[in-house]
């Protein structure tokens, strides 16, 4: 194993134990689940890499996009209205029994609408991507300026996402 990916590894590690330790005092009952039933998961591969996005077909409305980034890595990000500008935050993570923790950051607003999207990292720790996989859902709660803004309960159903957590070699 070389010294680089030896490296991530305790990087990795070090996140979600610290985001753990930290993550036991997130209010977990403020992730609720969506009980809208035209939101669903729409999986695309394409020679740029997979994408996943949990919202309604067809629509504006997404509630979480998931990216392979290469190196067995996903970059998430959530559009919102309750988000600032060129901000930065906390996301917990929970899948499972895991929990993690990750930075966020926001860009400027988009321009037709008023929605603000907030960019992170899922720790791709094996321990946590093991979980992920196989956990019914993702609960998410955002963390900004010392306060709990937000959270949400995503559906993680394993047969729609398997082609996406393949294509992005997990």
């Amino acid at each position: 194993m070389n010294v680089c990916r030896l490296t991530r590894i305790a990087i990795a590690g070090l996140l979600l134990t610290a985001g753990s330790s930290f993550a036991a005092t997130v209010d977990w009952s403020k992730s609720q689940p969506f009980d809208e039933p035209l939101l669903e998961w729409v999986v695309k591969k394409s020679p740029g890499g997979a994408t996943a996005a949990f919202g309604q077909p067809e629509a504006d409305n997404i509630v979480i996009i998931l990216k392979c980034d290469g190196g067995r890595a996903i970059k998430a990000s959530r559009p919102d209205s309750g988000f600032e500008p060129y901000s930065a935050y906390a996301v917990h993570l929970r899948a499972g029994t895991r929990q993690a923790q990750t930075p966020a950051t926001t860009q400027e607003r988009w321009d037709l609408d008023d929605l603000v999207e907030l960019n992170f990292q899922i720790p791709n720790a094996p321990e946590f991507m093991s979980a992920l996989k196989a956990s019914p859902t993702l609960d998410l709660v955002v963390q900004g300026r010392g306060s709990f803004l937000q959270g949400i309960k995503i559906p993680l159903p394993r047969a729609k996402l398997a082609p996406f957590f393949k294509s992005c070699g997990l």
